[in-house]
């Protein structure tokens, strides 16, 4: 699929799109445990952030416009510098270039794309660092251009230099209070 065809393109109701390398994928929509973690986790950043970024979620990057086939990644949730957050908003389109922080929710039917496709894409086109989040092992996989690392429930997440926000401690993403 060309890039043109993928902005024109509308998912069937209750899927959820993507364009990587050319290739057409769709997800089911987020069920509550995948959405409450997304959710926990803009909030939880949002307390944290530097001034000058905004956090948001699920809407497709605009990762390289000179690509030929074309990646259209759908961060669950990431942090990107206000700047460009207001281009895509003033210009009614999308944030071009890769967000500074990208966390992807795993999920069964997106766990490989996530980690093989997607996170590598990300850091390519500028990403500091990718945060896997993984629901059933109460964990996440930090991924910078220095390698990966497991950070447990019992520990804490720092942000990207660039960032600079206070730690979170992973045990407050898998809380069963949402604030």
């Amino acid at each position: 699929m060309t890039i043109s065809e993928y902005m024109t393109y509308e998912a069937p109701p209750g899927l959820r799109d993507e364009l990587l390398e050319g290739e057409l994928i769709l997800s089911p929509s987020a069920n509550a445990r995948h959405a409450d973690l997304c959710h926990r986790l803009l909030l939880l950043l949002e307390q944290r952030i530097r001034p000058g970024y905004v956090v948001r979620q699920d809407t497709t990057m605009l990762l390289n416009e000179e690509e030929e086939k074309g990646n259209r990644p759908r961060p669950d949730v990431f942090v990107i510098d206000e700047r460009r957050w207001n281009e895509a908003r003033e210009g009614n389109s999308y944030p071009t270039g890769s967000p500074q922080l990208a966390v992807e929710v795993l999920s069964p039917s997106t766990e490989r794309v996530d980690r093989e496709s997607k996170t590598p894409k990300y850091l390519a086109a500028g990403s500091l660092a990718v945060w896997l989040v993984d629901g059933d092992l109460k964990r996440v996989t930090v991924v910078t251009h220095e390698g990966s690392r497991e950070v447990a429930e019992s520990e804490k997440l720092y942000s990207p230099a660039e960032l600079c926000f206070e730690h979170i401690a992973v045990s407050r993403i898998f809380s069963k209070k949402l604030r």
